[in-house]
């Protein structure tokens, strides 16, 4: 298809600008090439490349692309990460209003040299308390699932959907969060407006004002439902018919394809029934945090624990206590608790990360792969 004569401008614009941009990052010398790179995200451990670095500030001037998922997919999730930290640290994602599956969302901007970006946030309400102190070494890109997954490598019961959109114009986005969002943010364009839009300068080059914002899709909980958010989940198709609202107006919805309804965890017992527990020892001390089905504490005292420390404590200084933290989970929900409440009490010496339970069968420790396939099947 022939480009209309504005659209044909606009490529000769973009590829006039990538040129120049080249240009000047091919006459740094090497080992500068490369400082200049460390210096512009040096708070990131994937660091993209120089041709990483044009891409992202051409989706940033001219909306090609996204200019946070230009680079690899390890800075992409550690850009995400850190606004997902930000917003849980300030407080703002508690305070949001409860989604259908469960989840609170917000919304945190981000504005660098090289880009203008909105993540638009959502964390299941039951995971979101404990979701302290997650990292990128903490997961792995699930790529054989989904592109847009990323997983917790120990338990594979919980992680993130990362989507990445195009990026928009001011208005654009402001029209699509109107739409999209139940709470939207006011300000917005003040926002951008008074604190100016990302420009870069190099020797002999200036970006000029990169007027482009790159919404990211951030999405956090047990892998049961991101499994469900995935954007490429199955269609069907809806015929035309008309819908009465409460007010007694009646319209008629055209034909389309939408998305499957999600398989929202229901509550019964099959389903739901394990808990997370913690145990304290007789000074009051916690010692263990564990999950399992309802009756999965017993172990403690009983005097035949897996737990090598435990059975000392039975059989020398008596019953330890037992508190159940939570209750009515799903397998992936009590996984995900327990390594989240686990990992935040790092440095306390707990007794189930050490040596001292050998014998407790993997499958109880992470979700298998055949459970995440059934999971997962009605959407391949």
């Amino acid at each position: 298809m022939a480009f209309l004569v504005s659209e044909q401008m606009q490529k000769r614009r973009e590829q006039k600008f990538r040129r120049e941009l080249t240009r000047a990052l091919s006459v740094l010398p090497a080992k500068n090439l490369k400082g200049f790179i460390s210096g512009v995200f040096d708070d990131f451990d994937s660091k993209p490349s120089p041709n990483d670095f044009v891409e992202m500030t051409i989706a940033s001037k001219f909306g090609a692309g996204n200019a946070v998922s230009e680079s690899n997919s390890g800075f992409l999730l550690e850009m995400c990460l850190k606004a997902f930290a930000e917003a849980n640290n300030s407080g703002s994602l508690p305070r949001g209003k409860v989604q259908p599956w469960g989840s609170r969302h917000s919304v945190m901007f981000d504005k660098s040299d090289c880009w203008n970006a909105a993540f638009l946030l959502e964390a299941d309400a039951k995971l979101l308390p404990h979701a302290h102190k997650i990292d990128a070494t903490n997961l792995f890109w699930a790529v054989e699932i989904s592109p847009f997954l990323f997983l917790d490598r120990e338990t594979h019961a919980f992680g993130f959907v990362i989507i990445p959109m195009s990026a928009m114009t001011l208005d654009k986005f402001k029209a699509y969060g109107s739409e999209e969002l139940d709470e939207w943010e006011e300000g917005v364009e003040s926002r951008f407006l008074q604190q100016g839009f990302c420009r870069y300068e190099l020797p002999g080059f200036d970006t000029g004002p990169m007027e482009y914002i790159s919404p990211v899709h951030v999405k956090f909980g047990p892998v049961d439902k991101l499994i469900q958010l995935l954007p490429d989940r199955k269609r069907h198709e809806v015929s035309s018919h008309s819908r009465t609202y409460q007010s007694g107006k009646v319209t008629t919805v055209q034909a389309h394809r939408r998305k499957n309804p999600l398989r929202l965890v229901v509550n019964n017992r099959a389903l739901t029934d394990h808990i997370v527990y913690e145990v304290q020892d007789a000074d009051g001390t916690i010692r263990y945090i564990g999950e399992g089905k309802s009756d999965r504490w017993k172990h403690v005292n009983s005097g035949v624990s897996h737990n090598r420390k435990i059975n000392e404590h039975f059989f020398t200084r008596g019953e330890m206590t037992v508190k159940v933290v939570l209750e009515g989970l799903t397998k992936s929900e009590a996984l995900s608790i327990e390594r989240l409440l686990i990992r935040g009490a790092h440095g306390q010496n707990l007794w189930n990360v050490k040596d001292y339970e050998p014998f407790r069968p993997v499958n109880e420790q992470t979700m298998s792969e055949q459970e995440i396939e059934d999971l997962s099947g009605d959407r391949l």
